[in-house]
């Protein structure tokens, strides 16, 4: 993890203020104990057991109905199941700070290509890297946080034995704008653009692509990310099933996403370059994690690559079906999945550029697809 600041940007480590305090003396406590420290105190600890089966999305596959249209089915990786005790430190407490970042990048793994996520050349891409990212305004508009914690996920194996799943720090709610400048990204993120208040005309979805784009919908429903990984067969290949035939559809074609066709949920992928800031609007549980399977560190036994799933004990937050990818990931999700306004996060983009890139296909230079313009 590089990082480079200036001005403000200890206010990102606010959790430090608390052990800067700390006189009492303190003892270890076993799992029993901790889990029954949940009161109203300014420090909260608790533990809560989960399971859950874990998969990923690795393509997406149509095969064609009677009559017209196709059944798209998903790909997924084989199935893990995860039993875990995630720990939870938490500061019942409310503040704001002003901080800003020149740079900010999290899993380049030491560099070369030890990530996850590559460019059009081959060359490894970081997870997260961020330009002239601020929290706040200004001094005078800052960014607002309430309670934030930290969690650590421990997976509880069969023999007995426990491994480090991951860990996350986050706010329970925050308010403000953050100015930023995106090279790379991967996570969960939800956003609203143009006339946001009334539910957004573009809804789009950073979804582990890792890369210089995003996926987004002009209206319809929000996108699902899927446009990033492998379509079989192609779009736009002949496939009959012994009376029709049709073209396979393109997963990530701008109408398919309108509620004109329903079977392509990918979304249209537009260049993270376009974004100039983000506001958060009563946004609950925006957090950073980090989980097994990032570049050559926290691999399986077996060298695969997993994350893991932090909804089961916040329901409602973050869908079960999308967990953290490997790596570092940053997660803003709706706090209502059915009430995009009901706490959101708004993008701020170059309009122009963006609706040129949805209409048009101008500026549209992803290397891995290509898309035909609207009219």
């Amino acid at each position: 993890m590089g990082i480079r600041a200036t001005g403000y940007a200890t206010g990102l480590l606010c959790l430090s203020i608390v052990a800067a305090n700390a006189n009492a003396e303190l003892t270890s406590l076993e799992d029993g104990e901790l889990r029954d420290i949940t009161g109203q105190s300014a420090l909260q600890f608790s533990a809560t057991d989960i399971s859950y089966e874990l998969n990923h999305l690795v393509g997406v596959e149509f095969t064609k109905d009677e009559g017209i249209g196709f059944t798209r089915t998903e790909q997924r990786s084989v199935t893990e199941q995860v039993d875990a005790t995630v720990y939870r430190y938490q500061i019942n407490a409310d503040g704001e700070f002003h901080a800003f970042a020149e740079e900010l990048t999290l899993g380049d793994y030491g560099g070369a290509n030890n990530s996850i996520y590559k460019d059009e050349n081959g060359q490894g891409v970081p997870d997260v890297a961020l330009r002239n990212f601020g929290f706040g305004k200004s001094a005078e508009e800052p960014f607002y946080f309430e309670d934030p914690y930290i969690e650590i996920q421990q997976q509880n194996h069969a023999d007995g034995t426990q491994s480090f799943r991951g860990f996350r720090i986050g706010f329970g709610l925050v308010n403000g704008s953050t100015p930023v400048t995106i090279d790379s990204i991967s996570g969960y993120i939800q956003a609203l653009s143009v006339l946001a208040d009334a539910g957004g005309l573009i809804r789009s979805q950073i979804y582990g692509s890792g890369t210089k784009d995003t996926f987004a919908n002009v209206i319809g429903e929000f996108p699902d990310g899927s446009g990033n990984y492998a379509q079989t067969p192609p779009p736009g290949e002949q496939q009959c099933n012994g009376i029709w035939c049709g073209n396979t559809p393109d997963n990530t074609g701008l109408s398919q996403n309108t509620n004109i066709l329903p079977y392509a949920l990918g979304g249209k992928e537009l260049n993270l370059e376009h974004v100039e800031s983000l506001d958060y609007h009563n946004v609950e549980n925006f957090y950073i994690s980090m989980t097994q399977g990032g570049g050559a560190s926290f691999v399986n036994a077996d060298g695969s690559v997993n994350g893991a799933m932090w909804s089961q004990h916040l329901e409602g937050i973050i869908p079960k079906s999308r967990p953290d990818l490997p790596g570092w990931n940053l997660v803003t999700p709706f706090n209502d999945p059915n009430n995009a306004t009901d706490g959101y996060l708004e993008a701020h983009s170059n309009i122009t550029a963006s609706l040129g890139q949805v209409f048009f296909g101008t500026g549209d230079d992803n290397p891995r697809q290509s898309y035909q313009p609207l009219f």
